[in-house]
């Protein structure tokens, strides 16, 4: 279609080229910004965390919690076993028990130490002394007070809570309390019963007691994937998924601007251009022409501006100057035409890339108008776009051949139009608003080249003027 297209000469209309590189280059810049958001940050870091072992292993154990055999289960089941174990039954009971209380009492008291001195005394040897003494001597044993300790004892013995203190003390209750006591049994009921009843364990009972699919529901881990699915259809993330890696974007994917000038600021940007050839600038610091030339290029008197765009202007008048003999080498002329060129031979020069303007031929054909690059020497010589009464686009090799593509004129007079170059090691081809126009392979110059623009006069008589070459912006990329 292409082909078909260059062969007619249907090249798209420049203001609908134009927007719609616009319309590309504002998407692919929000393409761009929105790489740095933190929505897609945020959507990268949750697709690489589902796609990671960490959530399949989350999620799988998550699946897999059951509350029977999880620490809190075997610890509430350790705490039911010791509450129903019999010698834990026991000590509760013991310990609860009026008798324990009796017999905590009686330990050490005074009672219990008398009673236990009355025991003693009747056992001791003063007390069977006394004894035989009073039947020795055939008096009342009743009379001695030692009888009266001995009755006191059996008083003692008859003492209910003297009783009940021995018969515990030599019980199987009392020994197992003592038992529980000495042992860390009671220290870890206790324990376990606190912790049964703190909010932890219950809420954590109460989490591992949940279904598989609830549990899931409620587990962080859902939560992010939540989140994700919700962002897979947020209308941005949508949209950067569908094109940031389209194809209508590989343009600006592979073009790097290098150089540009919009020509907006209603003067010429010296740091950019010569407003003379470079080599007058180089060696004479002034301008002059060259022998061909029958106009004498000013240093910069030639230039205007209009509606953001820098005009070329080719005049019928009178000036004097220097003109370059191949011969003789820089000798003084009388010209009868004025015209002006720039260049960025002292500021950028490029090997291979996208070169590019914006330019609207004059209606003249007298007059040459040209958007070219050289390098040091005068050829070979890469016409982007040359006009006088023929549009031609091609180069002039090293050794002097020369391939051009020629089309009619008067289209590109009536409105401004894209000219580019395309320029690799292995061909160059030329494009107009972006459509291709011609290719050439052969005789290819290798080295770094400026642009420049110029418009003048190559004939005599020559009529209509002045003439103006418009150039509204020049960009150039490299690869």
């Amino acid at each position: 279609m292409a082909g078909l297209k260059t062969l007619l000469g249907l090249y798209p209309k420049t203001i609908a080229y134009e927007q719609k590189r616009k319309q590309l280059s504002e998407e692919f810049n929000a393409l761009n910004e929105y790489e740095t958001s933190d929505e897609l940050a945020r959507f990268k870091e949750l697709d690489q965390y589902l796609k990671s072992e960490e959530f399949v292993s989350e999620k799988r154990e998550l699946l897999n919690l059951r509350y029977k055999g999880s620490d809190e289960y075997l610890k509430e089941k350790e705490f039911q076993q010791l509450s129903k174990d019999s010698s834990m039954k026991l000590f509760f009971k013991t310990a609860s028990s009026d008798t324990l209380k009796l017999y905590q009492r009686m330990t050490g008291s005074d009672k219990l130490a008398k009673f236990q001195e009355l025991q003693e005394f009747v056992k001791s040897e003063e007390f069977f002394s006394a004894k035989r003494k009073a039947a020795v001597e055939k008096k009342p044993f009743k009379n001695t007070e030692e009888y009266k300790k001995s009755v006191e004892l059996k008083l003692f013995e008859k003492d209910p809570e003297i009783k009940t203190y021995f018969k515990f003390s030599k019980s199987k209750d009392l020994q197992n309390y003592n038992a529980i006591n000495a042992s860390n049994k009671l220290t870890q009921y206790e324990e376990l019963k606190e912790y049964v009843k703190t909010t932890y364990f219950l809420e954590k009972k109460k989490y591992l007691s949940l279904s598989p699919k609830t549990r899931w529901k409620q587990s962080e881990p859902y939560a992010r994937l939540q989140e994700f699915e919700n962002l897979s259809k947020s209308e941005k993330i949508v949209w950067y998924k569908k094109f940031k890696d389209h194809k209508k974007f590989d343009w600006f994917r592979t073009w790097q601007l290098t150089f540009d000038d919009e020509f907006d600021t209603g003067k010429i940007d010296k740091n950019k251009w010569l407003t003379k050839y470079f080599w007058g600038e180089e060696i004479l610091k002034d301008s002059y022409s060259v022998s061909a030339e029958k106009h004498f290029v000013t240093d910069g008197n030639n230039l205007e501006f209009n509606k953001s765009a820098l005009r070329i202007i080719t005049r019928k008048e009178n000036a004097s100057g220097k003109m370059w003999h191949d011969e003789f080498g820089f000798i003084p002329k009388e010209f009868d035409y004025t015209s002006g060129l720039i260049n960025s031979g002292s500021s950028f020069r490029q090997r291979y890339g996208l070169f590019e303007a914006k330019i609207r031929f004059s209606n003249n054909p007298d007059v040459l108008n040209a958007f070219w690059m050289v390098g040091d020497k005068k050829l070979p010589h890469i016409d982007i776009a040359k006009a006088d009464s023929k549009v031609r686009m091609g180069i002039q090799s090293e050794n002097g051949t020369s391939h051009y593509k020629t089309l009619g004129l008067k289209r590109f007079v009536e409105d401004f139009h894209i000219f580019s170059i395309e320029w690799s090691p292995e061909k160059i081809v030329w494009k107009i608003n972006g459509l291709e126009a011609s290719t050439v392979k052969l005789d290819l110059p290798q080295q770094e080249m400026y642009v420049a623009f110029s418009s003048g006069v190559y004939k005599d008589l020559v009529q209509s003027l002045p003439s103006a070459f418009e150039v509204d912006w020049i960009k150039c990329y490299k690869e």
